[in-house]
């Protein structure tokens, strides 16, 4: 009931700030580069990963590339951006169907998932109904999830993976098939480092 009742609320918050908050490829730094490297990589034919640059003709050796490190590097005269090139393998046919508008949605589809496991993994932990109110609500609201639902990125999708990975450890234990669900805990686990490195760690 609790979760029923606060789902509700999240999910009418979260859709209203979907429909509201404009769908522009036109964002700033992380978000707005992912979209650049998709694009650049449509540019290519499929074929290459490196940033388009104009000047190409004009600057062999993209020393006055305008972005510059942490965000790109150049490497062997060309650009590149820092971002995952499996994201961009990944996301590059949902992006020519339906633009950023469907790589938004699956955002949110995303963020509502993590808030829906995170509740599974507080009830199978055992935590009172009333600290689990507070963590979905800081889960949904408080963190990182609440930003990222509705910024493009790949942050959101490694994130619902390691959640998940976690749920399916925890009920693991109490499951005729712990092997199955191990083994794709740890698929999942692995899979997520492809789109977040630092995701090793964990």
């Amino acid at each position: 009931m609790i979760f029923r009742n606060i789902s509700i609320i999240i999910i009418i918050v979260y859709s209203v700030l979907f429909l509201v908050l404009p769908k522009t490829e036109y964002q700033p730094a992380d978000p707005g580069l992912k979209i650049l490297q998709i694009r650049d990589f449509i540019r290519s034919g499929y074929s290459d990963f490196s940033a388009h640059y104009p000047a190409k003709n004009f600057d062999e050796e993209a020393l006055f590339f305008p972005v510059r490190p942490p965000f790109a590097y150049r490497i062997a005269n060309n650009a590149y951006y820092v971002f995952p090139f499996f994201a961009t393998l990944l996301f590059t046919p949902f992006y020519k169907l339906g633009g950023i508008f469907l790589l938004n949605f699956f955002c949110l589809i995303s963020g509502l998932l993590i808030i829906f496991f995170v509740n599974k993994i507080a009830v199978v932990v055992g935590i009172t109904d009333k600290f689990r109110k507070y963590l979905i609500l800081f889960t949904a609201f408080g963190s990182g999830t609440g930003v990222y639902t509705f910024t493009f990125g790949e942050g959101i999708f490694a994130t619902l993976l390691l959640t998940i990975s976690v749920f399916l450890i925890l009920i693991s234990k109490k499951s005729q098939h712990s092997k199955i669900l191990f083994l794709i805990s740890g698929l999942l686990a692995g899979f997520s480092v492809f789109f977040r490195i630092e995701l090793a760690l964990f």
